[in-house]
């Protein structure tokens, strides 16, 4: 008898316990929501993001739209700004770009989207321009442009300063850049302005997240020259932050080498969110036996430097841009699988998440 009551109080035990994992408000699946696909049903690679008012506003980007890469397909860069209504989730073409352009930088500062470098079919770019929207019509400004020509980093906005860092000049370096550039948004007469370069290795594809004062840097890949003179990928774990007037100090690994992932991550009081990513592990693996990117969320706990993990992400993609607004992350479109990219668009409400007991 007793040892009947002993298990039926086990059973209930371990019921509890997984209706509270379930449930937890720390970090909870129902915080996510799948939002109107993008028109094009291919989707994009690192396209511009931002949210103006109340529309979620996705530019340019990259794909393959006839064929895939292993079987002789041609990439394609676009120049179409697209934009979606968060309120009727209805996507409109409101405009285009100067040119295609995929690879690059963008942040929303007040009423704009801001979009740094990037690349196309011919070129790397250096040109900083702003979108906003004025009676719903697209309005693009120019803005002082980089004094380098970069496609392939990270950036994020630390108050009205919009920081970049890593990425590379052009598409046949044999390394990665170090350095880190600032642009005051609220002083653009000043231009850019040269800080302190990253203390590791140059970098393309780093992950980052900003506070009003802050700048953190989460791995990448170095790119280095193999005997066979071919440039490979190094994928890293170090994680930096940045700040004005103290310079870099180095924070607790990545759990393992990542890249890739969204960017920027988002971020709340306690720690910020790196959500999937590459760590390397399949590169070379035929496209048609890649099992995907990571699904894994991490999260950074800034009290205690160290890293702890979350529940998987529903939608695992790589080479997509964040916008957040009023505590919800914005991820629109993104690469599956190497050359496979998806449509959806997902939305993250942080509002409520604390760090996990």
């Amino acid at each position: 008898m007793l040892a009947e009551q002993l298990l039926k109080c086990n059973v209930v035990v371990i019921f509890l316990c997984i209706v509270c994992l379930t449930i937890s408000p720390s970090f909870s699946a129902d915080r996510w929501s799948r939002l109107s696909s993008l028109p094009n049903t291919e989707g994009f690679a690192s396209s511009f993001a931002g949210v103006l008012g109340d529309k979620l506003v996705v530019a340019g980007g990259a794909n393959f739209p006839d064929k895939k890469p292993w079987e002789g397909g041609k990439k394609k860069w676009y120049d179409e700004v697209w934009a979606l209504d968060l309120k009727q989730q209805t996507w409109n073409r409101i405009g285009k770009l100067p040119k295609p352009v995929a690879y690059g930088v963008s942040v929303t500062f007040k009423e704009s989207m801001i979009c740094v470098g990037g690349s196309n079919e011919n070129e790397y770019l250096s040109d900083v321009f702003s979108l906003s929207l004025h009676e719903g019509k697209l309005r693009v400004a120019s803005l002082p442009s980089l004094p380098i020509e970069h496609a392939n980093g990270a950036g994020g906005l630390v108050g009205n300063m919009l920081l970049i860092v890593g990425g590379q000049n052009s598409n046949s370096d044999q390394s990665a850049l170090q350095d880190l550039w600032a642009l005051d948004l609220e002083s653009l007469s000043d231009g850019w302005k040269k800080l302190e370069s990253h203390p590791g290795v140059g970098r393309i594809l780093p992950i980052v997240a900003t506070t009003e004062k802050e700048f953190y840097v989460v791995g990448g890949c170095e790119l280095y020259q193999a005997d066979d003179r071919k440039v490979n990928r190094r994928y890293l774990q170090d994680f930096y932050r940045y700040e004005f007037g103290k310079g870099w100090t180095e924070l607790a690994d990545f759990p393992s080498p990542i890249a890739a992932a969204a960017s920027p991550a988002p971020i709340t009081n306690e720690g910020l969110f790196v959500l999937g990513g590459d760590d390397g592990s399949q590169v070379g693996v035929p496209a048609s036996e890649h099992k995907g990117f990571r699904k894994e969320i991490w999260q950074f706990d800034f009290a205690e430097n160290r890293w702890q993990e979350h529940r998987d992400m529903p939608a695992p993609r790589v080479t997509l841009p964040t916008a957040s607004k009023d505590g919800t992350w914005y991820l629109p479109s993104g690469e599956m699988r190497p050359g496979i990219r998806s449509p959806e668009v997902w939305s993250w409400d942080l509002r409520s998440v604390r760090k996990n007991p």
